[in-house]
């Protein structure tokens, strides 16, 4: 179980110790039969139930870690079948019904998660201001980018064979999956939209197929 405060949630403010910021506290439960249960604060009725690993009753996968990512706001659930999968924060502090983004056929099962937000610079300097700007003037914009994208966040997977693995983020908009697994910072939507308008092409296609050969069956 993992406690989530009104400032991982949201941006607006609430005075802690005040029933208003207890009334926004959540509390996040995994369970053996693969769901992820959300629970208000001082209420025992379930607010809301992510279905991460259960299909069906055949094919139920514990869940076996959960942390929350406060930089991008996602949360995040390890399985037994070798998945992480992660929800986001949604209009009305909801999440997600469907994952955002997954990791996928991990080599080993992940028992624990640990999850480490880097500290912002709320500022910059005038020192490092002017740095930056000479930079510009001599074209020189390699560097700048490369401050610009310093990880945001990191996720610790330890699994079964006591392997720990990391994972960077370096902004808040990432995705990864099978279809991407050298560049997580990467978000490659519009490839999994194109392959799934081709299978529906050829699906389709296979659809007419068939339809053709049982009205010549029929004719014949």
């Amino acid at each position: 179980m993992i406690v989530l405060y009104p400032e991982q949630l949201t941006d607006i403010q609430y005075e802690k110790g005040k029933q208003e910021y207890r009334n926004h506290m959540k509390f996040v439960t995994g369970s053996a039969d693969g769901r992820v249960k959300i629970w208000p604060y001082g209420r025992a009725e379930c607010e809301q139930t992510l279905e991460v690993a259960c299909k069906d009753k055949e094919h139920e996968w514990m869940v076996l870690a959960i942390t929350f990512m406060s930089y991008s706001r996602r949360l995040v659930v390890a399985t037994a079948d070798r998945k992480i999968s992660f929800y986001e924060i949604t209009n009305g502090q909801k999440f997600s019904v469907n994952t955002v983004s997954k990791i996928e056929n991990l080599l080993a099962i992940p028992l624990c998660l640990e999850y480490y937000r880097w500290e912002q610079p709320s500022y910059i300097d005038e020192d490092q201001l002017a740095q930056c700007q000479t930079r510009e003037k001599n074209g020189d914009k390699k560097e700048n980018e490369k401050e610009s994208r310093e990880k945001k966040e990191t996720l610790l997977v330890g699994d079964d064979l006591g392997t720990i693995t990391k994972y960077d983020f370096t902004e808040k908009d990432w995705h990864y999956c099978h279809y991407n697994q050298k560049q997580p910072n990467y978000c490659c939507n519009a490839i999994i939209e194109k392959e799934y308008q081709l299978q529906l092409e050829e699906s389709f296609q296979e659809s007419e197929k068939e339809k053709a050969n049982r009205n010549k069956n029929i004719q014949k």
